[in-house]
């Protein structure tokens, strides 16, 4: 291969290594990977060629190492694909880099140990920038436990230290799959260099989970599940619901259902623990409420479930979606109305001013997990930079 390029000067010689897609078409279905290898790292070695071509070089020196990991179960060829992977992730091409940095973190999860602990030393290498782009699957690891666990905890606090609001973003609202010692340690950290844009965060994550779930549909939802307890149950079970938000309502939307319907609820479960006929009452009480809690405003005001929030201005936090922006807005106030969509979650349409005076509307949801569209979301986007770096799909077949 270098034979052919004699009489060139270096420069030319090394570029001449690449862009014979001969030779490299030869490395990548070669069935000899030592011998691959090999042949890759004299190239990486000689130097001179640019960097495009020293990443053409790379990637494929990462990816024989990955297979070799793998199919050997060699923790040798994880460490070294590590190396591949994050020189890779410094290269001008996003999707190439988003591509290495989860291939990076699915050997770290696979083989732990001295692969973590290599991983740990390179990290700061990979730019800030790629690791915004693979959050969501960091976050997902936060249950990892000892070194792995570890790795998570100073990876999202190394993203947290340049871009605080990009991390807190996706660990809200906890679920299960974020409720961990990890978390805890990384909210430590978070609020400890910022502690505003905590509490904004905070307060921020809890009134809209208020708002995203009226009172009267997490009330309707309540008495669809009591008709499927037993009769023995519903009644106890009714005035536990009905104490729990008489005791403490949280905001006005709670206070002005109770008042409306509590003296109701409560004759609903007093019947309910009488005879076959007092039940038989209770159970006709609670469909009439049911009934009309099936009809919900167009739109109602913000500060009925987040009081706090409705009155709060100038935010530290940035405008949800561009967190990871260089220059990214940041959130001046929540509008006041909101719109119930007609559709059979009821979402709700919200709208908040930035900085620059700019609206942005978002889809409230309460009755499902978002992780999984923002993963959808993430696929798409990556597919569609690959498609566009290739020019396809740009002209119809």
């Amino acid at each position: 291969m270098w034979a052919a390029c004699a009489g060139t000067s270096p420069d030319v010689a090394a570029e001449s290594l690449v862009l014979n897609t001969t030779w490299m078409d030869e490395v990548a279905t070669s069935h000899n990977a030592d011998q691959a290898l090999g042949r890759l790292e004299d190239g990486i070695n000689k130097g001179g060629m640019s960097p495009q071509s020293e990443v053409q070089l790379w990637k494929e020196w990462a990816r024989i190492q990955n297979e070799e990991a793998l199919r050997k179960n060699c923790r040798q060829h994880a460490k070294e694909a590590l190396r591949g992977f994050v020189r890779c992730c410094n290269s001008n091409d996003k999707e190439l880099g988003v591509a290495m940095a989860l291939r990076l973190l699915n050997l770290v999860f696979m083989f732990k140990g001295d692969v973590v602990a290599l991983a740990r030393t390179l990290l700061h290498e990979v730019p800030p920038a790629i690791w915004l782009l693979v959050v969501p699957q960091i976050v997902a690891r936060l249950g990892e436990t000892h070194e792995a666990g570890d790795f998570v905890v100073e990876l999202l606090c190394h993203i947290a230290t340049q871009k605080p609001a990009a991390v807190v973003y996706s660990l809200l609202p906890p679920t299960e799959s974020t409720l961990s010692a990890n978390v805890s340690t990384v909210w430590y950290h978070i609020g400890g260099q910022f502690p505003q844009l905590m509490y904004e965060a905070k307060m921020m994550a809890e009134e809209l989970k208020q708002t995203a779930v009226l009172t009267r549909e997490k009330w309707r939802l309540w008495l669809e599940e009591l008709e499927h307890q037993p009769y023995a149950t519903r009644g106890p079970r009714l005035v536990d619901m009905v104490n729990d938000v008489r005791k403490q309502p949280k905001n006005i939307d709670e206070k002005q259902f109770m008042q409306r319907y509590g003296k109701t609820l409560f004759e609903a479960a007093e019947c309910m623990s009488g005879d076959d006929a007092s039940k038989q009452l209770g159970f006709n009480l609670c469909n009439r409420i049911l009934k009309e809690l099936f009809k919900l405003p167009h739109e109602f005001h913000l500060e009925r479930t987040a009081p706090t929030l409705h009155n709060y201005k100038d935010f530290s936090l940035a405008v949800p979606g561009h967190a990871a922006d260089a220059d990214p807005p940041l959130i001046k106030a929540f509008n006041t109305s909101l719109v119930i969509l007609p559709s059979k979650t009821r979402p709700k349409r919200i709208s908040l001013v930035d900085s620059g005076g700019v609206t942005h509307q978002f889809l409230l949801k309460g009755h499902e997990d978002l992780r999984l569209d923002e993963r959808i979301m993430q696929l798409l986007g990556l597919v569609n930079g690959l498609l566009h770096k290739e020019g396809c799909g740009q002209t119809p077949d």
